[in-house]
Parts: structure tokens; C-alpha cells; sequence
């Protein structure tokens, strides 16, 4: 889709102001901006299908994408060739940082379902900060995550057994679907088990069977990738992820609302 240009001072009255992600997303903050009457800012709405390329690894960076709704999957091709999936972005997350180091992203992003997705130019996004403090913080914020993020695939593959790593991916997706206003108990995973054994360093085989496992011991209750049920505070005490609490959650997340 051709990008569109749009008056950030109508961002709010166009797709950000109805997007249910507004407050994770720089429309909020360039809309309300000083610099919403001087600019005008480029910013593309795509939808995307199963299998679908955002971008790949290698091509150069360009811009900042932000998932309105659907999951992707990053997968970065190691030094022997082998594929690793880093993440699993989804609604109210941002893709495509790890490209401002090298000037080229550093992964394949791909849909996993229907994707809708926002295209922020980072140029644009560079003028538009200038003086704006807003802005500003929130780019930092998004490569803190990014960092933050690596630093957390890192520690469940390195120092968590195979329980607590298929644990601690639960609890992530209940605490994803908390965020997002729905249900932290009951939801679709949009990945596969070969990719979340990918993701976590897992066979397959493995992933079906603490999956199964999990279910006899009354921790979740599922029917293929759809989960009827998930003990959080259970798959919290069995991670020793205490963060991951039901009520720690909620105390986060309305926390990181007020700021």
C-alpha cells in the first residue's frame, strides 16, 4: 500500500484516533505534539496475510512498525544457518528497531495470522522529536524495550529448565492479552508448536508434552492452540516468575497507565 500523508494534527480524528492501541503508539504523542501544525507525517496502514513478509533480514532500515492487531514472528538466521525466532510481537508492539544499529534490520518479521500493521517513517520520526519531549522518551522507551526483551530470550534460554521456560512463554501471551484488554485466562495462540519450541529451544515433542503435562496437573486447559482455562498464579509459582502474578500484573499494568 502506498504510504498516506496525513496532518499530525488529524491523526487523532483518523486510524490512531480509533486504534485501540493509541496510548502504546506515537499517535498519541504526535497529535498532542507543538509540532502537529508545522508538520505533516507519513504514516501507512497494511494489512497482511499468514506468510507474509513485513520485512527482512538484510533489507535496509528504514522505518518503525507497529502492530494494531494480528502476531508476527521475527526469525533471525544464525551463523551456521540455522533459524531462530527471537519474538512474537503483537498488538501494541513495535518491530524493526534492531535495524537502526547496521542500518538494516537484523530479522525476517512475518505474519502468523492477519496482520494489521502501521508504518512510521524514521526519518519523520527523528524531525518530529526535535524538541519534543513526549516523543523523545517514548523512542527510548520502545529500544529499552527491545533491549530489555533480548535480555529476557536470553535468561529463559540459559539459566530456566524446559518447565519453567514453557511456563514463563504462557504467563507472556496472558500477560500480552491483559495489556490489550482481554481475557489473561482464555485466548488463541497464534504460533504453532514447532515455532514456540523454536522460540524456546524446545523439540516439539517437548513443547506437546509439558503442554500436556500442565493440563493433568490442572494448570491450563486447552483444545489445539485455543486455551480455555490458565492457573497464571500457578504457572507463576511453577516459573518462580513472581511478576507474573495475576495481581502483580494488573498492578503493573495500571501503573505503567497512569505514566
Amino acid at each position: 500500500m502506498t504510504p498516506k500523508i496525513l496532518p499530525l494534527n488529524q491523526l487523532h480524528n483518523g486510524k490512531c484516533g480509533s486504534c485501540a492501541r493509541n496510548k502504546l503508539c506515537f499517535g498519541r504523542f504526535l497529535a498532542d505534539s507543538n509540532a502537529a501544525e508545522q508538520l505533516d507525517f507519513e504514516i501507512s496502514n497494511r494489512i497482511l496475510h499468514r506468510g507474509d513478509h513485513i520485512f527482512y533480514s538484510g533489507q535496509e532500515f528504514s522505518s518503525l512498525y507497529m502492530v494494531r492487531s494480528g502476531h508476527v514472528k521475527t526469525v533471525m538466521v544464525t551463523e551456521d544457518g540455522e533459524e531462530q525466532i527471537t519474538g512474537f510481537p503483537g498488538p501494541g508492539d513495535s518491530i524493526g528497531a534492531d535495524g537502526l544499529a547496521a542500518g538494516q534490520y537484523a530479522v525476517d518479521a512475518i505474519a502468523l495470522d492477519t496482520v494489521s500493521i502501521c508504518t512510521l517513517h524514521f526519518d519523520h520520526l527523528l524531525r518530529t522529536s526535535t524538541g519534543e519531549e513526549d516523543v523523545q522518551r517514548l523512542l527510548l522507551t520502545l529500544f529499552s524495550e527491545m533491549i530489555f526483551g533480548n535480555e529476557q530470550l536470553l535468561l529463559t534460554l540459559g539459566k530456566l529448565d524446559a518447565q519453567q521456560r514453557m511456563a514463563t512463554f504462557l504467563l507472556k501471551q496472558s500477560h500480552a492479552q491483559l495489556r490489550n484488554g482481554c481475557s489473561p485466562v482464555s485466548f488463541t495462540l497464534a504460533m504453532s508448536r514447532a515455532d514456540i519450541g523454536n522460540h524456546l529451544n524446545l523439540a516439539v515433542e517437548t513443547v506437546s508434552r509439558l503442554l500436556t503435562q500442565f493440563k493433568q496437573r490442572g494448570l491450563i486447559k486447552f483444545n489445539r492452540n485455543d486455551i480455555d482455562w490458565l492457573d497464571i498464579d500457578g504457572l507463576a509459582n511453577l516459573s518462580n516468575r513472581r511478576e507474573y502474578t495475576l495481581p502483580q500484573m494488573a498492578e503493573n499494568l495500571a501503573t505503567a497507565q497512569l505514566n
